[in-house]
């Protein structure tokens, strides 16, 4: 017992150690931001993408917000999934009450089986690019921006070195559930690692058209799910960056339940299995961190029922710290995403005592639903994701297994419960 005690008060000790560094040099980052100074004359003309399938809760807001953007030259496509969208008629309604001249709306006219809905969208509005366009910017509908959100993501694209910008997104959600506090701790684990392995958001990415069509991206989209997923190695190949941009750290106030919860990080899981290199460590990070902390709890559990005081006190105590450890790398990378938002003029509301240990609790069940959807997503070869289900082989091996009519629930109209 002497020595699980000392493997695992050590394997503790190293995760919080580590995790710890990476989660503060990526909290650094954020709070390092200013605010973005760059000439008009300076920025090419862009068009923003946005494919639409169900309306998000706070689509409305989101739309005027990009038609009020802070930049010299751009325009919007929209591109919905069917007239019988619930997207369609909102569409319709903010576009014609802002009065805005620089946006185009239209409904997906090819649909193919080999590739989601939001990559034919994507093909639609490339093939229907403005000839002036130099930048295409990709967006979810799910993100609410700021004036300045698209000075700030094309500004990176102005060093020829640079081929993609992006941007990530952070949950503070309205109603602290265990389903939303999970995906709130799970995304925070999973922005660090995505910045240091170079690994784009297309929930706010801009890439240089010419990039777009040299690197066979473009190429790409007509056999996939995810149309960011296959742009690390093309660029690398082309010898150019990614680049992260810290003050796009978009804010998204949705709240989830916890299946639904596991079952988004099961889909990130399973692109990450498909599209990227780092499977087997993520795998393996999975499996030790979950497996040492129901070890410390065992082993806390069972010394103290032998009356083994002192090793009981060690192993819990350092499983105690742990939890600790990683509730505080949160509290340092949440503060960086307030600062990043106050430069925007946005505030978030300020973290109770009761958030925070409920936030605590909320870390060693975190990691079980992680386990479980990096389990799953390791065998599983069919995803469901906005009521359409993906039949997937390999990486650019997907069939759609049905296509219907996206239908919103009536509970889930108006709310503010992510689709």
């Amino acid at each position: 017992m002497i020595l699980s005690a000392f493997i695992i008060c050590g394997t503790l000790a190293a995760t919080a150690i580590w995790q710890t560094l990476f989660g503060m040099l990526f909290a650094r980052l954020l709070y390092r931001c200013r605010p973005c100074v760059v000439e008009d004359s300076r920025l090419p003309f862009a068009s923003v993408l946005l494919p639409l399938r169900g309306a998000d809760p706070q689509l409305a807001e989101g739309l005027r917000k990009l038609l009020l953007q802070d930049y010299p030259r751009y325009d919007l496509q929209i591109v919905v999934d069917r007239h019988e969208d619930p997207a369609w008629q909102l569409v319709q309604d903010v576009v014609s009450a802002t009065g805005a001249t620089n946006v185009h709306v239209s409904i997906v006219e090819e649909r193919s089986q080999r590739c989601s809905p939001q990559c034919s969208a994507l093909i639609q509005a490339v093939r229907n690019l403005d000839p002036q366009c130099e930048v295409v910017v990709i967006i979810d509908g799910d993100v609410l921006t700021h004036p300045t959100w698209l000075r700030e993501l094309v500004h990176p694209l102005l060093d020829p070195t640079t081929g993609i910008s992006h941007g990530n997104r952070w949950f503070v959600p309205s109603i602290n559930n265990w389903g939303s506090l999970v995906r709130v701790l799970w995304n925070a684990g999973a922005v660090v690692p995505m910045h240091y392995l170079h690994i784009p958001w297309a929930g706010s990415l801009a890439i240089k058209k010419s990039v777009l069509l040299e690197s066979g991206l473009f190429d790409l989209w007509p056999t996939t799910i995810v149309p960011d997923a296959p742009s690390k190695g093309l660029l690398t190949r082309m010898g150019l960056r990614i680049c992260f941009v810290p003050s796009l750290m978009m804010v998204n106030r949705e709240r989830c339940d916890l299946a639904f919860s596991h079952d988004f990080m099961k889909r990130q899981m399973m692109w990450t299995r498909i599209y990227h290199p780092n499977w087997a460590p993520v795998l393996l990070h999975a499996v030790l961190t979950s497996a040492v902390i129901v070890g410390a709890f065992l082993v806390t559990v069972i010394a103290a029922v032998a009356g083994r005081w002192m090793i009981a006190g060690g192993v819990g105590g350092s499983l105690v710290v742990f939890l600790l450890a990683m509730a505080s790398v949160f509290g340092w990378m949440e503060g960086g995403v307030r600062h990043v938002c106050r430069l925007r003029g946005e505030n978030l509301e300020n973290f109770g005592i009761g958030k925070w240990l409920k936030l605590a609790c909320a870390i060693p069940l975190t990691q079980f639903v992680y386990l479980s959807a990096v389990f799953l997503a390791t065998f599983q070869r069919q995803v469901t994701w906005r009521g359409i289900t993906y039949r997937v082989r390999s990486a650019f091996d997907v069939t759609v297994v049905g296509d219907q009519p996206y239908k919103q629930s009536e509970e889930l109209a108006g709310s503010n419960v992510s689709l």
